[in-house]
């Protein structure tokens, strides 16, 4: 997921609705993920419930996943 389709996706849902993504580490750390649901949660657009780092995927892949609730 581009880190801009999590704007997209904060749109279309309730306030405190979830949103449950996974990307692939070598993605998020490439394309900043972290730091664009950092920006999300300072500008009050949604919290961080959960984020889990270096866990399994497929092959020899690693994701990341993140729990989030639309504000």
């Amino acid at each position: 997921m581009r880190p801009e389709a999590l704007s997209a996706l904060l749109r279309v849902t309730a306030p405190g609705g979830l949103v449950l993504v996974n990307t692939r580490d070598s993605y998020a750390e490439s394309s900043g993920f972290a730091s664009h649901v950092g920006e999300l949660a300072n500008a009050g657009r949604l919290d961080l419930l959960r984020h889990v780092e270096d866990a399994p995927y497929i092959g020899t892949e690693r994701a990341q996943y993140w729990a989030l609730r639309a504000r």
